[in-house]
């Protein structure tokens, strides 16, 4: 009975500690990526983050970059990425080590 509590504790600190490693270690990117099918509205979000009015959009051929402040003085990059499968993924292998 005290050895499986043992080695269950001993499994949860082990365990904690690993992801905190894991995820402490992860370097934070600066780029946001909004990505989903075509037609979803990534485009319209994208610019009303821009504090644009609403405007009329239509399927995006290439990505739209923007810069973006958050609170605390901090900024990202949002990028509107198109919806179009091909597209997705050659935008998205560029950007891949600097996501958020």
């Amino acid at each position: 009975m005290y050895v499986a509590v043992l080695v269950s504790l001993l499994l949860i600190v082990a365990t904690s500690l690993l992801l905190r490693k894991l995820f402490a270690s992860k370097k934070k990117g600066r780029y946001v990526c909004f990505v989903g099918l075509a037609g979803s509205g990534k485009t319209l979000l994208f610019t009303r983050l821009q504090q644009r009015p609403f405007v009329r959009t239509h399927t995006s051929i290439k990505e739209n970059i923007a810069r973006y402040s958050l609170a605390g003085g901090s900024a990202v990059e949002l990028v509107d990425v198109p919806g179009e499968q091909r597209l997705c993924a050659r935008i998205l292998a560029k950007y891949r080590n600097s996501l958020k």
